[in-house]
């Protein structure tokens, strides 16, 4: 074969190659114009959100069988950034226990910086805030949930300062997601809140709100007789009192009633005391009055169904920004406002008697 019959048949075989290779490389323009073509910043977010998010799960170590971890960027400190990474580590466990922090603090200390912890229950949410805000007292700030309460974000204060706080987290974490016990399998001699309830209320002789106005109005009660409301302030502010009702908090209350006490009272100056106790249903007024009894006042019984029960009845109400309502003093200046105050308030009018209570009322005067 002649060479130049060598060199057309070679030209012929490097036709298709070349033509191949035409047709699977990308054009120099269409090269240039993708890797010009810029990403919009809603794109560059979303896919910081995915690597933050992956980074988050592979930090994750098991816990009681949920999957938990910490992990720390100097990215992301706007709540709406931190939810769409939550959204995504959702995603990904979504048929599986998961409970994560991501915190914003990076690599330098700052005033504050965030933190967003996410879960697959809103009851690892509830629990991982108590210890949260416990762990790092007075540095939380801030504090708000989203997505029905499985992501909770606020502000630590000084992040990271302490070099055992991402540890100090993580133990948070740990402790949320403990499984709950079996709540039959109680310690021996323990007994549970409605025990102790019905023991309470097997002490005491309870009376009606009509009872209740009965006895205030009735003139053959032989023993002083008073109203003691024991709610906390928020409830009191919120819905009014009862008129002439003197004002105790509960954790005050065996100190303000009993005789021998420093700081009784002046009215608690005696032990055959009337004091009807009242809270807003009626139940933590079983326990303190069951209380009194403990200290000697056998005469303390509370209100069934509480300040709800009185409202319902219609009975006399103080309003709730009156200044008639008493509030019981802890200074002797105090003692003398509190004085004034029970002046000015509005007498309840005589009403007829309801039947009195069967248990007799006991005396500590002999002469009686």
């Amino acid at each position: 074969m002649s060479s130049s019959s060598r060199q057309t048949g070679s030209s012929h075989r490097r036709k298709p190659s070349t033509s191949s290779t035409s047709t699977s490389k990308p054009s120099l323009k269409s090269v240039q114009s993708q890797s010009t073509k810029p990403l919009s910043l809603q794109a560059v977010r979303i896919q910081v959100a995915h690597e933050l998010a992956l980074r988050t799960r592979l930090s994750a170590e098991d816990a009681d069988g949920v999957k938990i971890g910490v992990f720390t960027t100097s990215v992301g400190e706007q709540p709406d950034f931190l939810i769409l990474v939550a959204d995504l580590i959702g995603k990904h466990y979504q048929h599986a226990p998961y409970l994560f922090a991501i915190t914003g603090a990076g690599l330098s200390v700052k005033d504050s910086s965030p933190l967003l912890i996410c879960g697959s229950s809103a009851t690892y949410i509830s629990r991982v805030e108590v210890f949260v805000t416990s762990k790092f007292v007075g540095r939380i700030n801030s504090a708000f949930t989203e997505r029905n309460g499985t992501v909770w974000i606020a502000d630590v204060k000084d992040y990271g300062l302490p070099w055992h706080d991402d540890a100090a987290l993580r133990g948070t974490l740990r402790a949320a997601v403990r499984p709950t016990l079996d709540p039959t399998d109680a310690p021996p001699g323990s007994r549970s809140v409605m025990s102790l309830l019905s023991e309470a209320r097997a002490r005491l002789y309870r009376l009606s709100p009509q009872q209740v106005y009965a006895e205030l109005g009735s003139s053959s009660m032989n023993v002083p007789t008073f109203l003691i409301d024991i709610r906390p302030a928020e409830q009191r502010v919120a819905d009014g009192s009862i008129p002439g009702a003197l004002i105790v908090d509960r954790n005050s209350l065996e100190w303000r009633l009993d005789p021998r006490s420093d700081k009784h009272l002046p009215v608690a100056d005696r032990y055959d005391i009337r004091a009807i106790v009242f809270c807003d249903d009626g139940s933590a007024s079983s326990l303190a009055a069951a209380a009194l009894h403990d200290l000697g006042l056998l005469n303390a019984t509370d209100m069934i169904g509480g300040f709800s029960a009185w409202r319902k009845e219609g009975l006399p109400l103080a309003d709730p920004v009156s200044s008639t309502i008493a509030i019981m003093p802890s200074t002797e200046s105090d003692l003398k406002a509190t004085s004034l105050s029970l002046q000015s308030q509005p007498q309840l009018p005589i009403a007829s008697p309801s039947p009195l209570p069967r248990r007799p009322l006991v005396s500590s005067d002999p002469a009686e």
